[in-house]
């Protein structure tokens, strides 16, 4: 299950790169802050560090994001899409560095362990649709607009503290 963990979290890297090169194309910043991106999340995939994992992740999101800097894009609609794809890196990852090497898993815990990551995933897709629906309105800058990111950003940080006790508790009950 390790190296399944590891396969799925390395192909959903090799999609934000993907994409990230298809909205910019290759220009000289984009792949200067890819050299320095990919051997994150190699070391993040294959030396079984939490901590590693974490910058690997907001590596990806930075190559993203100077990606949709480098293509002067205002609103990317698949934003969602991509938010989705490096939590999943994440889970999967997570899942490669909790399981101990030829470790059989109990489907109760695979079970669960996709519950919480559908979980994860629903809430960064309905919160960055929510954003890029809010963003199309064209009332930037307003005091409106202010309320309801940080009103966003509240949600978003209250509702993943849930969802990690929620994990945190599952996984401290241990065999029940």
């Amino acid at each position: 299950m390790r190296e399944v963990g590891r396969i799925i979290a390395a192909l959903l890297a090799a999609m934000v790169f993907g994409y990230s090169f298809a909205l910019a194309g290759a220009s000289t910043a984009l792949v200067s802050l890819c050299l320095l991106t990919v051997p994150l999340v190699v070391a993040g995939l294959t030396l079984f560090s939490e901590r590693l994992l974490t910058v690997a992740a907001v590596a990806l999101v930075a190559q993203y994001a100077g990606a949709l800097y480098v293509a002067d894009v205002g609103g990317d609609l698949l934003a969602p899409l991509v938010a989705a794809a490096v939590l999943l890196f994440v889970e999967a990852g997570d899942l490669a560095i909790s399981v101990p090497p030829r470790t059989a898993l109990d489907r109760s815990v695979v079970r669960g362990r996709l519950l919480a990551a559908a979980a994860s995933v629903t809430l960064a897709v309905a919160v960055s649709a929510a954003t890029l629906a809010l963003a199309a309105l064209g009332l930037a800058g307003s005091t409106a607009v202010r309320a309801a990111g940080l009103a966003g950003a509240a949600v978003a940080v209250a509702a993943s503290l849930v969802l990690l006790r929620a994990a945190a508790g599952d996984r401290n009950a241990g065999p029940g």
